[in-house]
């Protein structure tokens, strides 16, 4: 059984992530796997796919003219991960060169 608020105003209707799960509008994945053990691209891409994700070399990246900043709210941490995710982070940066 889920709450609804009806009210008199000119307004794009809103639905919160409770109510869409609820009515099954989304769903929340948390992990994906796939049953190839050694899928093609890793393969054939497989030196995209070592290191911490540091590129050599200088890149410019081409933006639209007409394009506008967006800055959007971090998303926060589930307190049951944050201590793994900083001993995860500390890894990272002591690998970095």
């Amino acid at each position: 059984m889920l709450e609804f608020i009806v009210a008199r105003v000119h307004s794009v209707p809103i639905l919160g992530r409770h109510a869409c799960t609820e009515l099954d509008l989304v769903r929340r994945v948390m992990s994906v796997r796939s049953s190839d053990s050694n899928p093609d691209f890793l393969i054939k891409f497989k030196d995209v796919f070592r290191g911490l994700g540091c590129l050599p070399g200088q890149y410019k990246i081409h933006l639209k003219e007409d394009a506008k900043p967006v800055v959007h709210a971090p998303r926060k941490l589930p307190f049951a991960i944050k201590e793994e995710v900083k001993k995860k982070l500390m890894e990272m940066e002591s690998q970095k060169s």
